[in-house]
């Protein structure tokens, strides 16, 4: 059984770790709230953008001479310590890898791009986004997936993500990027919209801002899992410390309330001896 010493050291060590919990956790709560309202406003800046590409009938292209590859957009995490958020999404994006080792991938966040160098993954485009992204971080992106499919190298583009479902649950998924095909049925209108200076130079910076405005749309509701992620496994290690120093306390008061019985016994004992050997003495 440990010592008072050993319960001591130990009580410190997880006070210090609950500290840590606890700031983390407010951290990560105060992102949360943050990307959570992002991705509530943008929902209807996005939905609005959908309708506009139905009216204009822009799908981007429906290619019947397209290549044979797929490419996989992967939005991982920067961190870890948020439970089981990274490693089911490596898991599932790996998966998709043994079942499809020809496609092409973007990896996003540090800990998805260190898994799968580690794995030996090939790798053909990284990106790291801040905790709370921006729109223009996707650009780089968005740029990237439009060229290889313009030039006819990629017949499609899909993400995978965890999706949001609410802040103890995140499933991880695959949703199609491009082509944009029935995605929105086209929308009549009393009257004809006029586009300016034609539609086709409409239609292409149309699927151009769809792509970015989707992918965006992922990459904050990927965020927000995460952080969501890491709120729930900070608030169980923050309570999981709270609880293991409360026990370690309540064993150092019994293991000092043992030794103060202990020293009176003893010194009771003691006492007693004196007594008996001064009376034989008197004797």
């Amino acid at each position: 059984m440990a010592g008072l010493e050993q319960l001591k050291k130990r009580l410190s060590g997880v006070k210090i770790t609950g500290q840590l919990a606890g700031a983390m956790k407010t951290v990560a709560s105060a992102k949360y709230a943050k990307v959570s309202r992002m991705y509530a406003s943008y929902r209807k800046y996005s939905a609005n953008f959908e309708n506009l590409v139905g009216m204009s009938g822009c799908f981007c292209d429906n290619r019947e001479d397209s290549a044979e590859r797929d490419c996989y957009i992967i939005l991982g995490h920067n961190r870890g310590l948020c439970a089981g958020y990274n490693t089911e999404l490596h898991s599932y994006a790996l998966e998709t890898y043994d079942q499809n080792p020809d496609a092409l991938f973007v990896v996003c966040g540090k800990e998805a791009i260190k898994f799968f160098e580690e794995k030996h993954v090939p790798i053909e485009k990284t990106a790291v986004f801040h905790d709370i992204p921006e729109f223009e971080e996707c650009r780089t992106i968005t740029e990237f997936v439009l060229l290889l499919y313009n030039q006819n190298k990629i017949r499609s583009v899909h993400v995978i993500r965890q999706k949001f479902v609410n802040t103890l649950t995140q499933v991880p998924n695959t949703t199609r990027l491009l082509p944009i095909i029935d995605k929105n049925a086209k929308i009549e209108t009393a009257n004809e919209p006029i586009y300016v200076p034609d539609i086709a130079t409409v239609r292409v910076q149309l699927c151009r801002l769809s792509v970015s405005s989707s992918l965006y749309q992922m990459i904050l509701e990927s965020s927000m899992g995460a952080q969501a992620a890491t709120l729930t496994a900070m608030r169980t290690a923050y309570d999981n410390a709270k609880d293991t120093a409360e026990k370690l306390i309540m064993a150092i008061n019994k293991k000092r309330q043992s030794a103060v019985t202990t020293g009176v016994i003893e010194t009771s004992v003691g006492t007693m001896n004196e007594g008996d050997e001064e009376y034989v003495s008197r004797k």
